[in-house]
């Protein structure tokens, strides 16, 4: 069976099966789909209007801990900052027609991350989710040294 045949006869027909076993579910009341909810759980979220300084020129490492305070990861080479808090992600499933309610919570941890130049010029930053397998000090590594999450 070449590819091309595996799909138009297996793959295709079992993904169009599962679509529409969604939908008979979706449109019979069964299952409501859930959104996905965000709320802040832990450490402090930097909201876009607390960290607008820092798109400014001249914005240094003094500068950036004068505003946001001290920061949970530090790195000397390269020198960065990481500021990290949690959100709670509320996953909820309602069963319609029997009224149930199914939820699921998943943390996601979020980081500002910042870089300076040998001059303690901030030079970027970004905020970021974090990879949930890795530490703190091994998500901003990687991040400092561009090899994202």
């Amino acid at each position: 069976m070449n590819r091309n045949s595996f799909f138009t006869t297996t793959l295709l027909p079992l993904v169009a099966k599962l679509f529409i076993a969604g939908l008979v579910l979706v449109s019979a009341g069964c299952v409501a789909p859930g959104i996905p909810i965000p709320i802040h759980s832990g450490g402090h979220q930097f909201r876009v209007r607390e960290i607008a300084f820092l798109n400014e020129s001249g914005i240094t490492r003094s500068i950036v801990i004068e505003n946001l305070g001290n920061p949970l990861w530090i790195s000397e080479n390269p020198s960065a900052l990481g500021y990290v808090w949690e959100m709670t992600i509320t996953y909820a499933v309602a069963g319609t027609y029997g009224g149930e309610l199914g939820r699921w919570d998943k943390i996601q941890r979020r980081a500002l991350f910042l870089s300076f130049n040998e001059h303690d010029q901030l030079v970027r930053h970004e905020v970021r989710i974090l990879n949930d397998h890795k530490t703190v000090a091994q998500n901003g590594a990687a991040w400092a040294t561009g090899g994202g999450q």
